[in-house]
């Protein structure tokens, strides 16, 4: 089976701006675009085949349909069949809200689907650009839930400044915030389960108050504090994680990179542009796009570029 490209989801939020139509190189007739879902088989929410013999085919129905076959078995056995990861850009012109996500046990106890770890890629960063994540100081629950309510939760929030190749990851229960000015790739396990902390009091376009999930988010969130909540790369490989490892590489003129592994694996162009040669057939993907590579296919990557390399 060849590798083929993603159209995207396109999601509009307050909080959203114009970058990701600029870093791809297209037009999107609407703004306030913050999240472009590169890698989604999300109800309601999904991407869909751009080439080839299933272009225009829903991704969630090609994965349910060709199982094991685009999965990989291994995959296919532990997902039961649901794609088991989601990928967007984020560009967050405005603050995103301070939130938690819940783990397994909570979350399918009251939602009945998994929970939500993630990481962080910052693609680019304006300067003064902050995030969130974790806490610098202890606390327990009824703090907590007493600074959510005087507005002073973001006071023992671990802050970092950001710059583009920080690397962030972000397991079930860890409280978070993307700040403004960041651009970013996230990688997560596919679910949409969020907690919503803190929303400096936005309204929607509505003009309601955004719901937050105080009571929620007391009993989901790890109130342990670390010294350092940053990931640090180890050569090529920026994460490994339970459900996903996440590579950066960067390819010269002369070099090239062939992909291939028992599970899909799914290759982010961040800059540059990528040739994807599979059985003759030869591809190109552009910065801003994402290419999935189906189980057992091996293709070889080349082209200056800089890439990122998801395997579940």
């Amino acid at each position: 089976m060849l590798p083929f490209l993603l159209k995207p989801y396109l999601k509009r939020v307050l909080w959203g701006g114009s970058s990701i139509a600029a870093f791809k190189g297209i037009d999107i007739p609407f703004d306030h675009v913050g999240e472009s879902w590169e890698v989604s088989a999300m109800e309601g929410c999904g991407s869909v085949v751009a080439n080839g013999p299933y272009a225009g085919t829903d991704f969630a129905g090609l994965c349910a349909s060709m199982g094991s076959e685009l999965l990989g078995k291994r995959i296919y056995d532990r997902y039961g069949g649901e794609f088991p990861i989601l990928i967007k850009y984020i560009d967050a012109v405005g603050d995103l809200s301070v939130q938690v996500h819940p783990g397994d046990d909570i979350a399918y106890s009251r939602h009945g689907c998994r929970g939500k770890s993630e990481m962080w890629y910052i693609v680019g960063a304006e300067p003064g650009s902050r995030l969130s994540l974790g806490f610098s100081t202890e606390i327990d629950a009824d703090e907590f839930e007493s600074r959510v309510k005087d507005g002073t939760i973001s006071d023992v929030l671990a802050t970092f400044a950001t710059h583009p190749g920080d690397v962030f990851y972000i397991p079930a229960g860890r409280v978070h915030a993307v700040g403004a000015g960041n651009f970013l790739v996230e990688v997560q396990l596919a679910s949409d389960i969020t907690y919503r902390i803190h929303d400096y009091n936005r309204r929607d376009k509505d003009g309601r108050l955004r719901e937050l999930h105080i009571a929620e988010a007391r009993d989901a969130i790890d109130y342990s504090v670390q010294s350092d909540y940053r990931s640090y790369p180890d050569g090529e490989r920026l994460i490994s994680s339970p459900f996903f490892s996440v590579d950066k590489i960067n390819l010269s003129d002369d070099d090239s990179r062939t992909v291939c592994s028992d599970v899909f694996s799914v290759v982010m162009c961040i800059d540059g542009c990528i040739k994807a040669e599979c059985e003759g057939h030869a591809l190109e993907v552009p910065r801003g796009h994402t290419l999935f590579v189906p189980a057992s296919t091996k293709v070889n990557l080349s082209g200056r570029s800089t890439l990122l390399l998801v395997v579940p």
